[in-house]
């Protein structure tokens, strides 16, 4: 009876996975729709199926905006499930220089929520974003916060490089 019982509830797991898989691919895993329609935030599902966002970020006198990404793939880190929020700051042509990447180590352990990371392009170059990594959320609150985290720190690493207002 046990055996029969553990069977149907490994089915019944499965089959819930293999739905939230099938529904990334065709438009994006619904409890992040859930979340961001509670939030009323604007969002569009990419090729992904992650959820892109963009945000005034500036100030009445200096406007400005921020691409950010809610992830809808998750990874699994023991029992629990882990999302990516995150926001590209910059593109970097090849590898990025040692001074650029210290700077980055050294204001990844100023925020108290997220870190550089860097995403490498098939043609050698870099993106430069902010990822903040969660556990399997269902408070609209924590993604607001994690997706501002991520929206502020891109925002402020973008200017200070760049200069421009890209992403």
């Amino acid at each position: 009876m046990r055996a029969i019982l553990a069977i149907a509830v490994a089915f019944l797991l499965w089959s819930t996975h293999a739905a939230v898989a099938q529904d990334v691919k065709s438009g994006g895993d619904p409890r992040v729709r859930k979340l961001l329609d509670q939030l009323e935030f604007k969002y569009e599902v990419d090729e992904d199926g992650d959820y892109s966002l963009v945000f005034d970020v500036g100030s009445s006198a200096k406007k400005r905006t921020q691409l950010a990404y809610v992830g809808s793939k998750t990874e699994q880190f023991g029992d629990f499930e882990i999302r990516e929020v995150w926001s590209p700051a910059f593109l970097v042509e090849g590898p990025i220089a040692q001074d650029l990447a210290n700077r980055l180590l050294v204001e990844s352990g100023n925020h108290k929520l997220g870190a550089w990371q860097t995403l490498a392009l098939e043609d050698g170059r870099h993106v430069v974003i902010y990822v903040v990594k969660l556990f399997e959320l269902d408070d609209p609150e924590m993604l607001r916060l994690a997706l501002n985290a991520a929206l502020e720190a891109a925002d402020e690493m973008e200017e200070s490089i760049t200069g421009e207002d890209k992403y």
